[in-house]
């Protein structure tokens, strides 16, 4: 993830942000990321500062990881709710809500 290329980054990032009215993109995800205490080491910030972190952006509800069919796709949605990719969403069943790791390292990207 910390290798993706930087432009085509940038430019999916630019879209959410700009279509959104600035409530979502993955530059929007990292301020709340850091805002919950991860660090932009690309690393796992530990299950309480990811759960933390899903429940500011509504992947979380009642202590509970969400389904992506369960997430409300509109502005009146969380900030930071989206883009939530499938394979975070497959992770996080998998793991109990796991998933931090490769999504850590994508919000730790440079050029973000």
């Amino acid at each position: 993830m910390l290798n993706f290329p930087c432009e085509e980054l940038k430019a999916i990032d630019g879209l959410w942000v700009k279509y959104s009215n600035e409530r979502f993109g993955f530059s929007v995800q990292k301020q709340i990321y850091v805002e919950c205490g991860a660090k932009l080491d690309g690393k796992y910030p530990g299950d309480a500062i990811w759960e933390e972190f899903g429940d500011r952006v509504g992947w979380r509800k009642g202590g509970k990881w969400l389904n992506y069919d369960e997430l409300n796709p509109s502005l009146s949605s969380p900030k930071g709710i989206f883009p939530r990719w499938g394979f975070f969403a497959r992770s996080q069943r998998r793991a109990g809500g796991g998933g931090g790791e490769a999504f850590g390292s994508l919000l730790s990207h440079k050029d973000l």
